[in-house]
């Protein structure tokens, strides 16, 4: 908290030193503190300095639901769901659960993110039956403030189209 200064005689000086962790993976850090001065035989005193880091992962979602909105009975449709890590130690994700509507469908394998990385999730809607269709999709992790997110599904059957032509042949005699 003090950069320059003057010390009487017979008298001290207390300096405030701050460690800031912030942004920094998990680790070993090592500096140190140069002190100069106008004492003839020690114009310059190191104090080493260490600071021991605990990275923690921190996981972030491109979004809270999905909505596919109105898809054709028996077609599909794909929507991406990125994970990301966006801290300082992995992330480990413990477990994808889909639970609601049967016709929500993903790839449910475990994975870890080192940080600053991220998976794209990729979360299908195939409707069987016509109507309003919900879900949901828990993914847990090990990121200590957000264990536990969940991404809200939706999405809509509709009847596709069915054409038919009458008649069903034309002839004509010129």
């Amino acid at each position: 908290d003090i950069t320059t200064g003057t010390i009487p005689s017979g008298d001290s000086l207390d300096v405030q030193v701050t460690f800031n962790a912030t942004g920094l993976y998990g680790g070993e850090y090592e500096a140190d503190i140069v002190i100069t001065s106008n004492d003839p035989d020690e114009s310059e005193v190191i104090v080493p300095a260490s600071l021991s880091v605990t990275g923690a992962p921190d996981i972030d979602l491109s979004a809270e639901s999905l909505d596919f909105g109105d898809v054709f009975v028996g077609g599909t449709l794909d929507m991406d769901l990125e994970i990301t890590n966006t801290g300082t130690a992995d992330l480990n994700v413990t477990g994808l659960e889909l639970s609601g509507g049967v016709e929500f469908f993903a790839d449910i394998t475990l994975f870890s993110l080192s940080p600053d990385s991220g998976r794209v999730l990729l979360v299908s809607f195939l409707p069987t039956v016509n109507g309003f269709q919900d879900g949901v999709l828990t993914i847990t992790s090990d990121d200590a403030d957000e264990p536990v997110l969940v991404v809200g599904l939706s999405g809509t059957g509709i009847s596709p189209p069915d054409i038919s032509v009458s008649p069903g042949s034309l002839s004509a005699d010129l």
